[in-house]
């Protein structure tokens, strides 16, 4: 209470669920700044806490586009706390393996190799802690 919140959304691509979550913020009144994903590194500094969804939490950290682990890295220089939100359904009993990479979309009619890595490992030491609908928890060891 008594706090302004405003909100620095990457689009978050290739599946652009940024752009919905957007919407959805602007329309319940809140304000919201939509930015391309690589210009979440320069508002970072400008931030209080760093917000990220789960694709999936793992043993090993939280699973989720790539570039996330860098986000949060640059987080921790930057002394900006890396919360996750999701859903507890998002919890894998098991650790980070190369399958998680997933494949984003090819870009089609493209005769040079692609690197089409999805998904990356943010180990839980970079995370603070993750919310989900059972309510805030904070990591203490390291891990969920």
């Amino acid at each position: 209470k008594g706090k302004k919140l405003e909100i620095v959304c990457t689009v978050s691509l290739p599946g652009g669920e940024g752009i919905a979550l957007a919407k959805s913020l602007a329309k319940s009144k809140v304000p919201v700044m939509l930015v391309a994903d690589l210009q979440a590194f320069s508002w970072l500094m400008r931030c209080k806490v760093f917000l990220v969804g789960a694709d999936a939490w793992c043993e090993d950290g939280l699973v989720h586009k790539v570039g996330t682990k860098h986000l949060a890295v640059a987080a921790k220089q930057l002394g900006v706390p890396v919360w996750s939100v999701g859903t507890s359904e998002k919890r894998l009993p098991l650790g980070w393996n190369e399958r998680m990479k997933g494949d984003a979309p090819l870009v089609p009619r493209l005769p040079i190799a692609q690197d089409r890595t999805l998904y990356d490992l943010t180990e839980w030491s970079l995370v603070t802690g993750i919310i989900d609908e059972n309510g805030v928890h904070r990591l203490e060891s390291g891990h969920v």
